[in-house]
């Protein structure tokens, strides 16, 4: 340090093939960040790599195929005969990097940089320590435990830079000349791959220095003599004191779809939270996102440079190489040093088909293209809230050993909150068996009542619990502004989100065809479309067909959907409508069936006061179906619905009420026309695109980046 700083362009060459193809990718997006504007090549490794780079089109690169290359420097053919695939990749170092000086300008520097690093602060502390050096490399820094590595080398591959004077040029002839005489994966006297023969360039070259910059290329074998601070607000720096440069994810395998697996126990380097959470997560987060936006496959655990032996060299060593391998992979994985990138969905999930189930399900199937997902389904697969004490409770105590054991290999959690209290105590123990994930889940609210209830001065304690836990989740969604409150003093207004529900594309009726529909009102069509819960409304409403005047009763139809929350309820239901054939049960209905009820229906009612209703699924595919609604004022249906705009509003529990918005509703099929158009007018506020495409961006949100 304390020399002059370099003018000329600092040019970048890396090769790679197509399964190291995203880490290339995430590579080189980092670099240019961190020293923009600068000129980077890429020596395409197969013609695969070659292909979709050429696709993908990234900006700022260049790019040479193997064959060209090979085509512009013959030796390399020769050497390529008695070589493994990984010992040809390693003689390539040489070459590139003297290929590349040949083409650049006095003064410049090419800098070779391996596909898996990552880097996170300026570079520049590099170049001013390097100064008008014609060379300047990287030691390994092995921590003392792992000194005995020193005979792979003192200097390591992963960055070396050539100034383009005499010394450097000659310096890099020298490297590419040595690893076309013999470049192989095994000592040799001072001989080791590409790599040791850095050892002896440092030797015999003047004008060539070490980069001690602590932040530059710390990596699993030095990890262990350094100590990583920082997170999402919070530069990562090295020992306190020295920015990160850029990180070796050296070894680094994908094991299992979105599951990787670090190289950190053959070198005894520590894997603390801080390095798991922000180095690896979020670096595994990134492949798996270039991966999805770029379309290309997983390469699972290949490697870029498929570790093998030309025919029977060293059989028994090899053999024995590989078993070393396979039992420090198992021993990493039950030490937990494995990171996921997954997004853990907690939710319900059809059947019963309730609403809550049928957006989770919308929501999930958009989650699952562009992410990998583990499921723990919520649902208890019937309505019945009063269910086997003991078997609910060893279901809720599988869900919780779900979640603590699902959570270790996810990147960020979804999950639908509980409104009831013992929903609300399994959603506390899931919060605590996920708690270092807690600042990456988003939880969701589907009602209102319930969860306002339990927040409140009402239950003290459970205030208190959950405060603990909501004062560090990332975010919560809600379906209304009028559900904000809820959180009040428990979660900053930046961390809560509103997400409406939505209306499926096979609902939606267009203009024409609901003015067709409400030409023809005799008999007017109601349509109870809800789980037949109580609170629900429903027995209201057969009381109001009840006690309609005759004549007016004649000209109105109602048709029930749903399903019960027990046998008795059932029977309730069905002895209350045996005598009234203006009323005709369809039981649960979906697809096909569900959208012939509402596009046949002219009214629709959800006279509903149940305790946990937030902002019903069944109002927006009302609207889309270009229906009348009859409903209450109640929970957050006032954010879409308007007296006298959207339909009627009756009192709860009110069959007076009811009867009374029926009559109206049948003496003036022009308003009703009206109202179903404005609806109609309405619904388009809310597709089901609109409905995924925010949830995913909050998820997104939730992963980590470098």
């Amino acid at each position: 340090m304390g020399h002059r700083a370099v003018s000329g362009l600092h040019r970048y060459c890396t090769y790679f093939d197509h399964r190291y193809l995203e880490r290339g990718l995430a590579m080189i997006r980092s670099l240019r960040q961190v020293d923009p504007g600068q000129p980077i090549t890429v020596l395409c490794l197969t013609p695969e790599c070659m292909r979709e780079l050429t696709r993908i089109l990234e900006p700022g690169i260049s790019l040479i195929s193997l064959e060209d290359f090979e085509h512009a420097n013959p030796a390399l053919l020769a050497a390529k005969a008695d070589r493994s695939t990984l010992e040809y990749y390693f003689t390539l170092s040489g070459s590139i990097v003297s290929y590349m000086l040949e083409k650049a300008d006095l003064d410049d520097i090419v800098t070779y940089v391996d596909a898996d690093l990552l880097f996170y602060s300026s570079v520049a502390p590099i170049y001013q320590e390097m100064g008008q050096a014609s060379v300047g490399l990287i030691a390994h820094r092995y921590h003392w435990w792992k000194r005995s590595n020193i005979k792979f080398g003192r200097f390591n591959v992963g960055w070396a830079s050539f100034r383009s004077d005499e010394i450097g040029r000659s310096a890099a002839r020298w490297w590419r000349d040595r690893c076309l005489e013999w470049c192989h994966d095994y000592i040799d006297g001072d001989r080791f791959a590409d790599q040791k023969y850095l050892d002896t360039m440092f030797t015999i070259f003047p004008n060539i220095v070490e980069i001690t910059h602590p932040g530059a290329n710390v990596a699993p074998w030095n990890l262990g003599r350094h100590r990583i601070t920082g997170n999402d607000s919070e530069p990562l720096t090295v020992d306190g004191r020295w920015p990160l440069i850029f990180f070796h994810f050296q070894g680094l395998k994908e094991t299992s779809p979105s599951v990787y697996l670090v190289n950190h126990l053959p070198y005894f380097a520590p894997f603390t939270r801080t390095v798991r959470n922000e180095l690896y997560l979020p670096y595994a987060t990134q492949l798996e996102r270039i991966r999805a936006e770029s379309g290309l496959k997983s390469p699972l655990s290949q490697s870029l440079l498929s570790r093998g032996s030309t025919k029977d060299r060293l059989p028994l060593r090899q053999r024995l190489f590989e078993l070393r391998t396979l039992a420090l992979r198992a021993a990493a994985r039950w030490a937990g040093h494995y990171v996921g990138t997954k997004v853990l969905f907690i939710g319900p999930l059809p059947m019963p088909m309730m609403g809550q189930a049928y957006a989770c399900e919308v929501f999930l199937e958009a989650l699952k293209i562009r992410h990998t997902v583990d499921i723990i389904d919520l649902n208890k697969h019937e309505l019945s809230h009063r269910t086997d004490i003991l078997g609910r409770v060893f279901e809720v105590f599988s869900i919780i050993l779900a979640a603590r054991k699902k959570a270790r290999t996810c990147a960020c959690i979804y999950m639908n909150v509980s409104q009831s209290i013992p929903g609300n105590l399994k959603d506390l123990f899931i919060y605590l068996v996920t708690f270092e994930k807690l600042s990456r889940m988003t939880i969701h609210l589907h009602g209102e009542p319930g969860m306002r209830e339990l927040l409140s001065s009402t239950h003290p304690w459970l205030r208190a619990i959950n405060s603990f836990f909501l004062r560090r989740i990332g975010a919560v969604i809600v379906l209304s502004r009028h559900h904000v409150d809820i959180f009040s003093g428990l979660v900053t207004a930046d961390r809560i989100q509103i997400v409406p529900y939505f209306a499926p594309k096979s609902l939606y009726l267009d203009a024409p065809d609901i003015v067709r529909k409400f030409s023809q009102t005799r008999p007017l069509r109601l349509l109870f479309l809800s789980n037949l819960l109580p609170g629900k409304g429903y027995l209201e409403l057969i009381e109001a067909y009840r006690d309609l005047a005759p004549d007016i009763k004649e000209n109105v139809r109602i048709d029930f959907a749903g399903g019960f929350e027990s046998e008795k309820d059932e029977e309730t239901f069905m002895d209350a409508i045996e005598f009234l054939p203006g009323i005709q049960f369809h039981g649960v209905v979906v697809g096909d069936a569900k959208t012939a009820l509402f596009r046949n229906a002219h009214l629709f009612c959800l006279p509903t006061y149940y305790r946990y209703e937030g902002l019903p699924i069944s109002m927006f595919e009302a609207f889309a179906a270009g229906c009348v609604v009859l409903t209450t004022d109640h929970s957050a249906i006032f954010d879409i619905f308007t007296p006298g705009e959207s339909g009627f509003c009756v009192e709860k529990r009110s069959a007076a009420s009811i009867r009374e918005a029926i009559e109206t509703a049948v003496s003036d099929p022009a308003a009703l026309q009206r109202m179903a158009l404005n609806n109609r007018q309405v619904a388009d506020q809310y597709p089901v695109e609109r409905y995924q495409d925010r949830l995913i961006k909050i998820v997104d949100d939730m992963m980590p980046v470098p």
